[in-house]
């Protein structure tokens, strides 16, 4: 059903995609493991057919995905970002696609797959308007409506409902309880608990404050990595700006945490570091208004008004 081959892709000088190939018959599952950057997500772009290969082939059912839509047809994506239009209804959203791939009744079938994934109650309420697991249900009924051949998710459980939340807390305890950290201050709870990346930035933020250099972070890994410079050094947290206030809700609660004010509050979700991206560049803009703008002084601009001249009926009086 799904033949990959000799899969490449490569971004600048870095190879993120090295040589992938398997086949998938119907009913197959295969599952991806990677640590952050590890080209996962890449890698399913290039089967859904929204990026192509520098090398290799993807074919489903025996077409190239390559050729056009008939062939992307065929398969669905769940993306770890919801990518709804907010100002669409769930509805709407999930008809939307309906459309595009030319279903006889798309209304009907928008329907049929919201009620699959238990949201056809809010399928007026405005995508906006939903919390991020339902959007999430709705995202994957969007990818569903079509009946695909082949269903490629990409962190397909983000934004956890309240039984999420609760048994994420949970794995939480029993991770403290396994590793029994000899230290409960924040290095003994990173060390049981953080991944690598958040201790890189938590060092990394450290690292900066004491050579006095600004740090631009970005959402809920980075926030995460503050929350910890914070229980260890919280001056270090003098030369941090926070990019934005992303849609996800653990985000907002570090920021209140934090005491934080972002420079955004953009809805954004996108999960590539997109929030920092932007807010260097006002910190950039910001420091060269503040060293190169000139003042009405090095202007040359008076700053003296004067008086008005006398009109005529008054020089009468």
């Amino acid at each position: 059903m799904v033949q990959a081959e000799g899969l490449v892709r490569t971004f600048g000088g870095r190879r993120a995609v090295d040589g992938v190939s398997f086949t998938l018959q119907a009913g197959d599952c295969l599952a991806l493991f990677g640590p952050n950057g590890a080209g996962k997500t890449t890698l399913l772009r290039m089967l859904a057919g929204l990026l192509a290969p520098g090398q290799g082939s993807v074919r489903v059912n025996g077409v190239p995905v390559k050729e056009g839509a008939a062939a992307r047809a065929q398969v669905g994506l769940v993306s770890h970002a919801s990518m709804l239009y907010s100002v669409l209804t769930a509805r709407e959203n999930v008809e939307f696609a309906a459309r595009l791939y030319g279903l006889p009744d798309p209304r009907g079938a928008a329907m049929r797959a919201l009620e699959l994934m238990r949201v056809d109650d809010r399928a007026d309420a405005p995508a906006r308007t939903l919390s991020r697991g339902l959007q999430q249900r709705v995202s994957i009924a969007r990818a569903m409506v079509h009946a695909p051949r082949l269903l490629l998710c990409d962190e397909p459980y983000t934004g956890l409902d309240d039984a999420g939340v609760t048994h994420k807390a949970e794995v939480v305890r029993r991770g403290l309880v396994l590793h029994r950290p000899e230290r409960m201050d924040a290095i003994g709870r990173l060390a049981a608990l953080g991944g690598f990346e958040i201790a890189a930035i938590a060092g990394l933020i450290l690292g900066a404050a004491e050579l006095h250099r600004v740090v631009v972070l970005d959402g809920f890994i980075s926030c995460s990595a503050a929350l910890v410079v914070r229980a260890m050094e919280p001056a270090a947290l003098d030369y941090v700006v926070y990019s934005h206030r992303s849609a996800e809700r653990g985000h907002r609660r570090m920021l209140e945490a934090l005491g934080a004010r972002p420079l955004l509050d953009l809805d954004m979700r996108l999960g590539e570091g997109t929030g920092a991206a932007i807010g260097i560049s006002l910190v950039e803009s910001a420091v060269r208004l503040y060293r190169e703008m000139a003042t009405f002084e090095s202007a040359g601009v008076s700053t003296d008004v004067a008086p008005p001249p006398e009109s005529r009926s008054d020089a009468g009086l």
